[in-house]
């Protein structure tokens, strides 16, 4: 059934198109559109914070992004400036120093295809910690609060941003719940984090 015949006349709803699955090995994806949904929705990570990273790799990204976008750096089209720039959504605030480094980078991905510089981009973003990687706030045993993530590679626990247990799936023998309590069996060894 048509979208058109779900929606009420008159209403204005937006759709939008998300990954729930991040690939692990982004680059291996057969089809270039399949590619570019996923760095879109990984841009999205960034852009929102969900998907944290540092201030050089937000440059790297960045240059990769307007390649894609913008095919290579022309110093008549662009003006020498870093004006062409603030259509992109990098992150929230952008500095000037960030463009200005993103520009710089630009430059330097010439002859790039736009297919090259998503899968570069993606090269670059699932070596990031948190690539993958959906988080939920919880509170463990003793009542602090940490953070579950849950990920293609398996379960990540966080407290204060530092990770204090990583779990592959084929350690997890078992995840249940009862009421407001999540339950994990991990095949026991020396991590010292088994519930």
């Amino acid at each position: 059934m048509a979208i058109a015949y779900t929606v009420p006349n008159g209403e204005q709803w937006l759709f939008s198109f998300q990954v729930k699955f991040y690939a692990p090995e982004p680059t291996l994806l057969q089809e270039d559109i399949t590619r570019y949904q996923l760095a879109l929705q990984v841009r999205q990570d960034i852009y929102t914070g969900k998907l944290p990273c540092s201030w050089v790799t937000q440059a790297l990204l960045g240059s990769f992004m307007v390649q894609a976008e913008l095919g290579d750096y022309d110093e008549r089209e662009h003006g020498g400036s870093t004006d062409y720039l603030k259509e992109f959504e990098f992150v929230p605030s952008p500095t000037p120093q960030l463009l200005q480094k993103i520009a710089e980078l630009h430059k330097t991905h010439v002859g790039m295809k736009p297919n090259q510089a998503d899968i570069k981009y993606l090269e670059t973003a699932k070596r990031l910690e948190l690539y993958g990687v959906d988080l939920h706030p919880v509170r463990d045993t003793e009542n602090v609060e940490i953070y579950l993530g849950v990920g293609f590679h398996g379960i990540v626990i966080y407290r204060d941003r530092l990770r204090i247990g990583r779990f592959a799936w084929p350690k997890v023998l078992r995840i249940s719940y009862k009421k407001n309590n999540f339950y994990l069996k991990i095949r026991p060894d020396n991590c010292g984090y088994n519930k």
